[in-house]
């Protein structure tokens, strides 16, 4: 049966973040024909409603997505985009988590953040609010056989605003990745362009100017001199 999946809001503000789903199959999804046939669904970072009709018809109505660019992050509040500026590492350790370090160092070599000292198991970092700029995320083992898989089952992945930069586990003595931070665009949409506006001129003007002169000259001299002088 067809099924629709929408993340209504997300809170990054906690360890793990949390997000609200609303999962939606069968006879309760709106069955559609055409895009007009479907409705807004309220929330700015699901995008348009569309109608899709890959399945046949009549389709059913689904969100577009993410309405910014690549690079931007949706903030649902402000019905905004503005510039991805976090970066999530996620780490399971192999059984020597004594070994396994990582830092993010800017265009300079300056280390903006670095971990050490893990316990065995999993482990979430989040570092925020970077600035624009290019960035080198670098995952060091002190040994030389990286995380995976001679001594457990490690891995590693790091995502800016929810995609993916890098993942993997299987390394010797480091990985290195490098990301760029953008700029916030200078405007942005603060609505998705959902509904075009339905007021447009109705009327031209309904009359030209209708009163022109309404006579010219109709009669002109009636009689010529029909006689030249006799003498």
């Amino acid at each position: 049966e067809p099924l629709s999946v929408k993340v209504t809001s997300i809170d990054l503000s906690t360890e793990p973040g949390t997000a609200d789903i609303n999962i939606i199959f069968g006879t309760d999804l709106h069955q559609c024909r055409n895009n007009a046939e479907c409705f807004d669904d309220g929330v700015y970072c699901n995008g348009v409603e569309m109608c899709d009709t890959g399945a046949g018809i009549p389709g059913v109505c689904v969100s577009s997505g993410n309405p910014c660019e690549s690079g931007l992050k949706c903030v649902e509040n402000t019905q905004s985009c503005t510039a991805c500026d976090e970066v999530r590492l996620q780490l399971t350790t192999d059984n020597y988590a004594g070994e396994t370090s990582w830092d993010i160092k800017d265009s300079g070599g300056a280390t903006i953040r670095s971990g050490s000292g893990y316990s065995i198991g999993s482990h979430v970092e989040t570092i925020p609010n970077l600035q624009e700029g290019t960035y080198t995320f670098n995952i060091y083992d002190s040994w030389g056989d990286g995380i995976c898989c001679l001594y457990g089952e490690g891995s590693y992945e790091v995502t800016l605003c929810g995609n993916t930069l890098k993942q993997g586990g299987t390394f010797q003595r480091s990985e290195s990745t490098q990301f760029t931070i953008h700029s916030s665009p200078t405007s942005v949409p603060t609505a998705s362009p959902i509904i075009q506006s339905t007021n447009s001129p109705t009327s031209q003007p309904t009359a030209s100017p209708t009163n022109q002169p309404t006579k010219t000259p109709t009669t002109q001299p009636t009689v010529a001199p029909t006689s030249q002088p006799t003498a």
